[in-house]
């Protein structure tokens, strides 16, 4: 598990984003070739690490959360139907607030 996320991480930093291509573009148009390659070197070194980190905080807390759900089956039942329902409540109570708002002209809707 520890392998497949860190080789998870590594793989995602070596993948060259748009923004690394376009630096790499622009330093080579400004004739500092040496710099695009160290700031993309710079970026990927930052993806490698900040997926490899997330990866391997996720799979502790899921770890952490399953021991706490077999100790405490019951309670944790009763809390995955309190924050279902809290979250769909949150959900529809936002929709209603965005259709008020367009209602009542504030909120104009637009696709840019």
């Amino acid at each position: 598990m520890l392998l497949q996320i860190c080789l998870t991480g590594l793989g995602a930093g070596m993948l060259p984003c748009a923004g690394a291509i376009f630096v790499l573009v622009v330093s080579v148009g400004a004739h500092v070739p040496e710099a695009g390659v160290s700031a993309t070197l710079a970026m990927a070194l930052g993806v490698t690490v900040t997926v490899t980190l997330v990866g391997l905080c996720a799979s502790g807390l899921n770890r952490g959360v399953g021991r706490l759900a077999l100790r405490h089956a019951p309670r944790v039942a009763d809390l995955q139907r309190t924050v279902a329902l809290l979250g769909s409540i949150a959900i529809v109570a936002f929709a209603a607030l965005q259709i008020a708002l367009q209602i009542g002209g504030v909120l104009t809707p637009s696709l840019s």
